[in-house]
């Protein structure tokens, strides 16, 4: 090889990384704070999604016992006072939540079912739903049902206040909105 050459090569070689921009140092200190700031921002919003996919198991569950309520009452009679009875095979007490059922079997003026979720933990909504019979006058007096779900307004870890029937409608109590309603 040329002498010429060989020196040039190795001077290219050893050229210091200052004569062509930022080096890998550089990049960082201007690429770190923007990670932080991107994370920061985004961080809040993963936890509140965190919160409502926890908080999707007891709307679920709050529906699939109104549903199973309806069906129990349409093959029995009566709406069931258990988990074991009604056979959902919903455990009552997750991760996240304590459930119960509450079953008033009294045909005075209507009978009613109530189940609630109650976080075990702070920072998740309390859920209620309620499955309540009426008597449908214009057709022949035939026995209907009407389901309820309820949401807290806010996180809470007390159990919600029972929906009433007004006007022979199923109505969410103070404190709370409906989040699901059949008739």
């Amino acid at each position: 090889m040329n002498r010429n050459f060989q020196v040039k090569f190795l001077q290219y070689l050893l050229k210091k990384d200052s004569d062509e921009g930022l080096a890998s140092w550089g990049w960082l200190i201007v690429i770190i704070p923007i990670i932080l700031i991107l994370a920061a921002l985004s961080i809040p919003s993963l936890f509140g999604c965190v919160n409502k996919a926890k908080q999707a198991e007891a709307k679920n569950y709050t529906g699939v016992f109104n549903r199973s309520q309806q069906a129990y009452y349409l093959e029995n009679s009566k709406f069931a006072s258990s988990f074991q009875e009604l056979q959902l095979g919903i455990m009552t007490q997750t991760v996240d939540y304590n459930y119960y059922i509450k079953t008033i079997n009294k045909p005075v003026k209507h009978e009613i079912t109530y189940f609630y979720s109650v976080p075990r933990q702070p920072g998740h909504k309390s859920y209620v739903g309620a499955v309540t019979t009426m008597k449908d006058n214009t057709k022949n007096n035939e026995i209907l049902t009407q389901t309820i779900g309820c949401e807290t307004e806010s996180p809470t870890q007390i159990q919600p206040a029972n929906p009433t029937v007004k006007l022979g409608v199923l109505t969410c109590p103070n404190g709370t909105v409906t989040f699901h309603r059949d008739r």
